[in-house]
């Protein structure tokens, strides 16, 4: 029967051919120009003067001061050379003030222990003039989004795609060469299953189980599955899932078993069937990708890592670190406090103390662990990655801490940062989703809903083009705004409101920026005279916009970016509540005014385009 089904599919769909990578070429994002300012050479002379390697140099806590040097850091240090923590502060206050060149940019206050930095007109006017520098780029590889071949995406991949798309942004925002890499998880057992059951729709039998007998009136057998199967073939292919477990064959376990080895083994029929699963959910994908404003450099199979499984096996059993398990193949490791090392020796399993990590089914057939390893391998020596992050939920730790601790032992990954980047769950009314309680929410739906929601809040406001970038800007940033590692609830109806900290609320103050800033003539010229206290104020709050990228760049924490562009947001939002009409102003003061807003719509634009948030221009 399986021959049957390979030939009804091949008339339909005919050839699929898997676009493999060259990986010789360079498949990196080049760098975006990332921006410099004088925030910089305040940091790096202050830690000159007090020599020391970290950074001292922080933002207040409290309003008052616009900088402030962390004494606490600086004495953690210096222990051995003071006896106070006071006479740590008076000695950088007296270092401090002999550096003439920092003296133009800041004034240095001393209260007590701590030591404040005010930054005068002239910093203004440096960060003004050095807007756009080059730096020298490295290499970032992200690996998000990762949806399963055959299912329908849902909002637990919509975490990963947001958090892994800011990340890559950001990076590439401060300079980085970023490949996007969507990992497509299309090989394992699941696919036995899944072919299996397909197999057995097509071909008529009997049943008495109602609920199987619902998807056989749903989508036919056939003929009637495949007309089905071509005009709906996610829908199908979920279903198939749920097929298989209700299938009334006890030796069903089985022959997906063997299904699978035969597409390990590349058997045509299998292997054209799996093609056709994979073809059809990539492009239905790529669709709901293309509604959020993602787009990936590379969408590289599980499969395809399976090519080089062999030779990362023989790697690590010439190193002594694979252990012949009854046909099988693993690797133990020894807990040692919260690290993992790797053995080469057998340990026992029943020890507490010992993680297995099984690379080879006594079948033949290899796990995801194996492939990871091998995905791995090629983007340490073939795509040379100076950074690698896997954005990947919490759960999935274990498996991370026992696969770089291995790579570590093998690959020296000690040279290159490779990092878990882990996020909570998003909840429904603060419970888990779980297809068993029917309270999962597929992705592309959760977006023409919010859509529909969003035309009816703005009833004859806006239209259908704006309605869609509205409801992508709230999905993005309900979750971007709180730390990923939290765990976030999904309330459709609260993240579209355009009162509080909502995707809406960020569009609609961009737009009244924009179209305040259209209504002036440009204008070059720096005329610090005509601008208030709070306007300088609000150009050296977007001096700060590199640093705050910087930091998120290295904890991997959007919600830093997220929060800051709230705080723009609501100081700018003060700051026009409270303002004259500008454009009632005389022509000199216009110009000035149009400096300070063109500098806070750079910085809006730039923090928008680090969280990967779509652009209105009219609400």
């Amino acid at each position: 029967m399986i021959d049957s089904l390979y030939e009804k599919l091949y008339q339909h769909f005919w050839e699929i051919h898997l676009q493999k990578p060259d990986l010789d070429s360079n498949l990196y994002q080049s760098s975006s120009n990332p921006l410099n300012n004088p925030l910089d050479v305040v940091k790096n002379k202050v830690k000159q003067a007090l020599e020391v390697d970290e950074e001292v140099v922080d933002f207040p806590s409290v309003k008052g001061p616009d900088l402030i040097v962390d004494i606490k850091r600086v004495w953690e240090s210096k222990k051995n050379k003071f006896s106070s923590i006071k006479q740590v502060s008076d000695r950088v206050f007296e270092k401090l003030q002999t550096d003439d060149d920092l003296l133009q940019l800041v004034e240095i206050k001393q209260a007590g222990i701590f030591i404040n930095f005010n930054l005068k007109d002239f910093y203004i006017e440096q960060f003004l003039n050095n807007w756009l520098q080059d730096k020298p780029s490295k290499k970032l590889i992200v690996d998000y989004a990762s949806p399963n071949v055959a299912k329908q995406m849902s909002v637990w991949h919509l975490r990963s795609s947001v958090i892994g798309q800011s990340l890559a942004n950001i990076h590439q925002l401060l300079g980085w060469d970023v490949l996007r890499w969507n990992y497509i998880w299309d090989w394992g057992t699941p696919f036995g299953k899944l072919i299996f059951a397909f197999e057995k729709f097509y071909q008529w039998f009997e049943t008495q189980d109602s609920t199987l007998e619902f998807f056989l009136k749903k989508w036919g057998s056939g003929d009637m599955l495949i007309k089905n199967f071509v005009s709906s073939p996610i829908d199908v292919m979920a279903d198939l899932y749920a097929v298989f477990r209700l299938l009334p064959f006890e030796d069903k376990d089985i022959k997906a078993r063997e299904y699978f080895a035969l597409l390990d083994k590349w058997d045509e029929r299998i292997v054209y069937i799996w093609k056709v699963f994979r073809h059809l959910s990539i492009e239905k994908y790529k669709q709901v990708f293309q509604k959020l404003g993602i787009e990936f450099d590379l969408w590289w199979w599980e499969a395809f890592a399976q090519e080089y499984v062999d030779e990362i096996l023989k790697i690590l059993d010439d190193l002594g670190y694979i252990v012949h398990s009854q046909g099988a193949l693993v690797v133990y490791f020894k807990k040692e406090g919260n690290s993992r090392i790797p053995q080469k020796w057998w340990v026992s399993r029943a020890d507490k103390d010992v993680e297995v990590m099984l690379l080879r089914k006594q079948d033949g057939t290899t796990l995801y662990a194996t492939r990871d390893l091998a995905t791995l391998w090629l983007r340490l020596t073939k795509l040379k990655a100076d950074k690698i992050l896997y954005v990947v939920w919490a759960e999935q730790s274990l498996h991370f801490q026992l696969l770089f601790a291995l790579a570590k032992k093998v690959w020296w990954i000690d040279k290159v940062y490779v990092e878990h980047v882990e996020f909570g769950l998003m909840l429904m009314g603060w419970e888990k989703m779980s297809s068993r309680k029917g309270n999962v929410v597929y992705l592309e739906d959760l977006i023409n809903t919010l859509e529909r929601n969003i035309l009816e809040e703005f009833k004859n406001k806006i239209d259908e083009e704006t309605a869609s970038k509205l409801a992508v800007a709230s999905l993005v940033f309900n979750d971007l705004k709180s730390d990923r590692i939290k765990n976030i609830d999904f309330d459709p109806q609260k993240i579209v409101k355009l009162n509080g900290d909502t995707g809406t609320y960020v569009l609609y103050w961009y737009v009244r920026l924009k179209n305040l800033l259209m209504k002036l003539n440009p204008s070059q010229d720096i005329d610090l005279s005509h601008l208030s206290e709070v306007e300088k104020g609000l150009i050296k709050k977007v001096s700060f916009v590199e640093e705050i990228l910087a930091r998120a760049s290295r904890l991997n924490k959007p919600h830093l970016v997220a929060q800051f562009l709230l705080e723009l947001i609501k100081e700018f939002n003060s700051w026009y509540s409270n303002s004259p009409k500008i454009v009632e102003m005389e022509l000199e003061v216009q110009k000035s005014k149009y400096v300070f807003l063109q500098t806070l719509h750079q910085g809006f634009l730039r923090l928008m385009q680090a969280l990967n948030l779509p652009i209105v221009t009219k609400m």
